[in-house]
């Protein structure tokens, strides 16, 4: 038998056995109180959540603030992320008279040290509520985070 074919063999059944592994064996599911999946990656170490659906603007606007939160790095990854997520079809995909719950981003960033290091803090904390709602922040999403890195990893 050729090594080129043999490889391909070889290939397609280590894809095929784990393939089948996967359905044996299922990822653990994680859950909010009321029962339903969580589809959250990475799974933050605490989370709650809410039983309504919020719309987001695809004109969400930034608001920076803290010692860091006017760093180019999270201007930029906003930028980023925003139009990953809703160019180009996100104007088509409501109605122009619907309204939106969440038209606003603050980023909080308490410190200005832009140094990336081994065990720099990426943590991070994320309030969203919608506008007249409970904890609401006038129809706004919060991100706070320690440096630039964690505003970042709160971002993606």
């Amino acid at each position: 038998m050729p090594p080129k074919l043999l490889t391909h063999l070889i290939l397609a059944l280590v894809a095929v056995s784990g393939a089948a592994a996967a359905r044996r064996h299922p990822a653990p599911a994680n859950f909010t109180a009321s029962g339903n999946p969580v589809y959250i990656w990475p799974l933050p170490k605490n989370f709650t959540s809410g039983t309504q659906t919020l719309a987001v603007d695809p004109d969400l606007a930034l608001d920076p603030q803290g010692a860091g939160g006017g760093a180019a790095a999270v201007a930029e990854a906003f930028e980023r992320y925003r139009h990953l997520i809703f160019s180009p079809w996100a104007h088509a995909a409501r109605p122009a008279s619907a309204g939106y719950d969440v038209a606003r981003l603050t980023v909080v960033v308490a410190s200005a040290d832009e140094t990336l290091e081994l065990g720099v803090d990426e943590s991070y904390t994320i309030y969203i509520a919608a506008a007249g709602g409970a904890n609401s922040i006038v129809g706004g999403a919060t991100i706070e985070a320690n440096t630039i890195y964690g505003a970042i990893r709160g971002l993606e």
